[in-house]
């Protein structure tokens, strides 16, 4: 069904992308947020994702201690908003 829909609102069908491909291919600057208890996504995936994105460019990485899936944003909401605000501030 997500296929489908990238495919009407996006013109590409999910299967059709390798996002290894495209991380090494961007071309923006790039954060990403992770919890260090995520049980969802390994954290390791955090730090590969982080490693194939070419080092030309501005990439971040923030690990939430404590954190779940997505709990970082509650949990560890201080730290975790501020490093989302200073990288809009400077990027963006």
């Amino acid at each position: 069904m997500a296929s489908i829909i990238t495919k009407i609102k996006a013109g590409y069908y999910i299967e059709e992308v390798n996002a290894t491909d495209s991380l090494i291919a961007n071309k923006l600057p790039a954060l990403i947020l992770h919890g260090d208890k995520d049980g969802f996504v390994p954290l390791d995936n955090a730090h590969k994702t982080y490693e194939l994105l070419q080092s030309d460019n501005p990439k971040y990485i923030y690990i939430s201690k404590g954190c779940k899936h997505v709990e970082g944003a509650k949990k560890d909401a201080q730290n975790y908003w501020a490093t989302v605000n200073e990288f809009l501030i400077k990027h963006f």
